[in-house]
């Protein structure tokens, strides 16, 4: 399904950069091009260039993060001199550097001056030398500091070329898809390719046949379209191809790639190529929302109400988990699902959770060192991750932090934890998790910190996932939606000493009930505490900075 409301809703609430912060950025250029035009000899004109010009920025990852803005500055220079190359840099740096009001934001780089704007975005004014050959014909130069040289220039020519390409296919589709996918490249941070890169490879490969086209009806079909032909570019090439310029053969955007990164951006496109085609073409309202959200993450889209699936509506008897009967020692990715795939336990009337093979298979594709032992009815194994928290606007208002794996940067930290996930007997029929490792522990006496300080009950040594009511939970779900940001949060305290920018988001609303009865009258006990007393789970908090949800 296309859910193209969806797209909507998520391309203004968690990719558009806020209007905001554009306007003020609209703010900023009006008046630094208006002091330059003032003190810049030969100054002729400002042109807007990159992601700004071509209207694909998105939203910094982190809220506090800056994002950048280009603008070529038009310098008329009927005394062009090929040996300064520093010149012009230097008189732009010196204009803003007179000036009080950036005396302390402006700095030189190899091409340009940037202004900082701390906190919020940096603005990257690179001078454009106009100069007239002996033919009277106009050429433009930027001035490359480092390398001592000057660089033929053709923003405004790439930048139109970009507005027909946006034109073909018909209103702002093509905008957004490059948005989409520059989230995609951002949060996710499994494939590197710089916006120039990404937009040239996608407007490549529009073309006027593709006018009026129902391929690009909306933007779910833009995207499934040129993800599409992009993929279907990137297989044919197994060794990376030149990228240049459109309108300008001899520059090539590739500069900044390697055959290692090619190929490593060919495999992620072929794999988010496939989650988009099935996204797309399922069905089932709620099963296509959860395959978009394998892609853009757990704010895309809304499920809808669904039925319970099975069990008797008047059995609130807990049940034991019993996982699908295969030999312990058979790898789980050759298990074929039983005829019934779902073993559910029913759950308090209309909650459950689910396993099967299937489930586990899931499961091992993101952490494939947990295995399923059947003598003991348990999953046990290390639970490897390379994550970071990043903190996005949630659509309630609120703000929260959500957990991204990554592969580099100064925000991304290492976990590897031994656990143990048993299905053994428990009042609420959910599993109990353990850190079998003793890494908690250990924590714990370097600190000097009771254990329950650290999520972990001193009783029989489980982990406090923290409190959630679960409607038809899976397996999969389980794991990764629960046990795994409870580790996350561990590994983050075992580096930095400190809470995580989430706070004690292991007795947050994202956990489990450990230890539940019923849930009815638990329902109906909480009612009675009150938000200064001390919180239920035992952690010596208070309740309203601890499991109050």
């Amino acid at each position: 399904m296309k859910h193209e409301s969806y797209f909507n809703d998520f391309l203004r609430d968690h990719i558009n950069l806020n209007p905001s912060r554009l306007d003020m950025l609209e703010k900023r250029v009006v008046t630094v091009t208006g002091l330059l035009e003032e003190k810049l000899e030969g100054y002729r004109k400002y042109s807007e260039q990159g992601s700004y010009a071509h209207k694909t920025i998105i939203k910094p990852v982190q809220d506090n993060d800056e994002f950048d803005a280009d603008l070529l500055i038009f310098i008329r220079d009927d005394n062009f001199d090929p040996r300064r190359f520093h010149d012009y840099v230097d008189r732009i740096h010196k204009a803003l550097k007179d000036d009080g009001n950036y005396r302390d934001k402006v700095d030189k780089k190899t091409r340009c001056v940037t202004i900082d704007y701390a906190g919020d975005f940096h603005l990257d004014l690179v001078p454009c030398i106009e100069y007239y050959d002996t033919h009277y014909i106009c050429n433009h130069y930027i001035c490359n500091r480092r390398d001592e040289r000057y660089e033929k220039t053709d923003g405004d020519g790439y930048k139109d070329w970009l507005v027909e390409k946006s034109k073909t296919i018909g209103g702002n589709h093509f905008r957004k898809v490059v948005r989409l996918l520059k989230f995609l490249r951002d949060h996710k941070g499994n494939f590197s390719a710089k916006s120039i890169l990404l937009t040239t490879l996608l407007g490549n490969l529009v073309s006027e046949t593709d006018i009026n086209s129902e391929d690009f009806s909306d933007v779910p079909t833009a995207l499934k379209t040129l993800l599409n032909r992009l993929n279907d570019f990137l297989q044919r090439h197994e060794n990376m191809p030149p990228v240049k310029n459109p309108v300008m053969s001899e520059e090539n955007f590739d500069r900044h790639w390697d055959q290692a990164k090619y190929s490593n951006f060919r495999d992620k496109i072929s794999t988010n190529n496939g989650r988009v085609n099935e996204a797309y073409s399922e069905g089932d309202h709620n099963r296509s929302v959860k395959k978009w959200r394998e892609l853009f993450g757990e704010d895309f889209g809304e499920l809808k109400n669904e039925p319970p699936s099975s069990g008797n509506a008047n059995n609130t008897s807990p049940r034991r988990i019993v996982p699908p009967t295969v030999p312990a020692t058979k790898p789980y990715a050759d298990v074929q699902p039983p005829a019934s795939t779902l073993n559910m336990i029913p759950y308090n009337a209309t909650n459950m959770i689910q396993y099967s093979a299937t489930e586990f298979q899931r499961v091992q594709k993101v952490f494939p060192d947990l295995h399923y032992e059947s003598e003991n009815n348990c999953i046990t194994g290390k639970l490897k991750f390379k994550s970071r928290y990043q903190k996005k606007l949630r659509k309630n208002g609120k703000n929260s932090w959500a957990i991204e794996p990554c592969l580099s940067g100064s925000d991304c930290f290492n976990g590897c934890y031994e656990i143990s996930i048993s299905f053994g007997e428990n009042p609420t029929g959910l599993p109990k998790v353990f850190e079998t490792g003793g890494r908690i522990e250990k924590l714990a006496k370097e600190m000097g910190k009771p254990i329950i300080d650290l999520h972990v009950y001193p009783s029989d040594n489980s982990c406090c996932l923290g409190v959630y009511i679960p409607t038809s939970i899976t397996l999969y779900d389980f794991i990764v939606g629960h046990v795994y940001p409870y580790f996350v949060w561990q590994a983050y305290f075992d580096k930095y000493r400190k809470v995580p920018p989430c706070g004690e988001h292991s007795h947050g609303e994202s956990g489990i009930i450990e230890y539940l009865q019923d849930w009815y009258e638990y329902l109906q006990d909480i009612k009675k505490i009150g938000r200064n007393d001390p919180c239920f789970c035992g952690s010596g908090k208070k309740y309203k900075k601890c499991c109050l949800f």
